[in-house]
């Protein structure tokens, strides 16, 4: 269940948003990446009255990471796009009729320009299916098990998940992100084909895949705001 209400800090309105949680052992608020507001992560013990108090305290540093957060950067000609630490720049090309294709260092995105935006996006998630798939299936391989769906979503606060029927999920926006970070990801959620949580097993599961763990963590929580800025 959810649950919204508003905190404010000189004069500005910011909307919280209640994600009720089973696992959490305390209140966590961060910054909502969708909205102009935050996200309360409140373990099924706690109450509302104290989940608004703790964001109420919490107002100052909202505020301070909404208004230091990178704007927003939409998809347009000209724009460069870092894919897998490749520089690719889109061009718009409105008399070709091959809709979006990646030709070297440019993304060729035919048709009207008020249809780029939707077609980058599209060809950036499947871009991006087309790429961990093959890596995810090998590493699958690795421990002896079986990847039922792979699917690649425009999520905002999980780089991927893995279910217990043996879906993996994964944000498109790996694409742009270093290589070793995306493999580090992978590895990250094939790894919970085996262990469906983050014991030592686990761990010790990912280190087989001779990935950067610490590195490729460390870049994402740094660079984390930046990207989910990046597109729709």
């Amino acid at each position: 269940m959810t649950d919204i209400f508003e905190i404010y800090y000189d004069g500005v309105r910011m909307p919280v948003r209640i994600k009720w949680s089973t696992q959490a052992r305390r209140l966590i608020l961060r910054m909502d990446q969708t909205s102009e507001g935050g996200v309360l992560t409140v373990p099924l013990g706690a109450t509302k009255k104290e989940a608004v108090l703790m964001a109420q305290q919490s107002a100052a540093w909202l505020y301070a990471k909404i208004r230091d957060r990178p704007t927003r950067q939409m998809f347009y000609d000209g724009h460069v796009l870092s894919l897998l630490d490749n520089p690719v720049t889109i061009r718009h090309a409105p008399e070709e009729r091959s809709g979006v294709q990646l030709d070297g260092s440019e993304l060729i995105v035919s048709g009207q320009a008020e249809h780029l935006q939707r077609r980058v996006f599209d060809w950036l998630k499947g871009h991006t299916k087309d790429v961990i798939a093959p890596r995810a299936e090998i590493m699958a391989d690795q421990l002896g098990k079986k990847i039922r769906k792979i699917s690649v979503r425009n999520t905002q606060s999980r780089w991927g998940s893995c279910s217990h029927t043996g879906d993996l999920s994964f944000c498109w926006r790996l694409i742009l992100t270093p290589n070793w970070v995306l493999n580090y990801v992978i590895a990250h959620e094939v790894s919970h084909l085996a262990h469906m949580n983050h014991g030592p097993a686990f761990w010790k599961t990912v280190e087989t895949f001779e990935v950067e763990t610490d590195r490729a963590r460390t870049w994402l929580n740094k660079n984390s705001a930046r990207l989910q800025r990046i597109g729709p």
